[in-house]
């Protein structure tokens, strides 16, 4: 199609180039926040699989009648741990090469509930932290109180 001044309509070269690198741009940028996000779900998988471990092994000690605990080795930072149920003993991993750290109450390298009310055993609460290099974002799980109630937070 040709206008009055003997161009043809449609876009020329640089404005083409100027869409496309706007777009490079918006894509570069989405890109880095959707990996964040997988990162952030990562540190957030990690502390919810040791959350329901520690409501596991509470439900364990008040339902079974017999003490369950969940301990490590390492003082820190922490990769493994055992889950102390009645009856089996499992090693578990933190999930994604995760580590986390015990910030506070963490003297015995053990959490262990007593029978037949999942009380902690001489603790009063614990504070394990959950994070990465890799993202600013921190998890924090924590043993609350003599009855050891379990809490999965973002805040300190």
């Amino acid at each position: 199609m040709t206008t009055r001044s003997g161009r043809s309509g449609g876009f020329t070269l640089l404005e083409m180039l100027v869409v496309l690198a706007i777009i490079g741009i918006l894509a570069g940028i989405g890109y880095f926040n959707y990996l964040r996000q997988i990162r952030i779900g990562q540190v957030r998988e990690a502390a919810t699989q040791v959350a329901t471990d520690l409501r596991t092994a509470r439900d364990s000690a008040m339902r079974l009648t017999q003490p369950a605990s969940i301990s490590w080795t390492t003082t820190t930072p922490i990769s493994s741990y055992n889950l102390n149920l009645p009856g089996r003993n499992t090693a578990r991993n933190v999930p994604n090469s995760l580590n986390f750290v015990c910030q506070s109450g963490c003297d015995s390298k053990k959490i262990a509930y007593q029978a037949p009310y999942g009380e902690l055993n001489g603790a009063t609460g614990t504070i394990l932290r959950f994070d990465s290099p890799l993202v600013d974002k921190i998890f924090y799980v924590k043993v609350v109180g003599v009855t050891g109630k379990v809490i999965l937070t973002d805040k300190l």
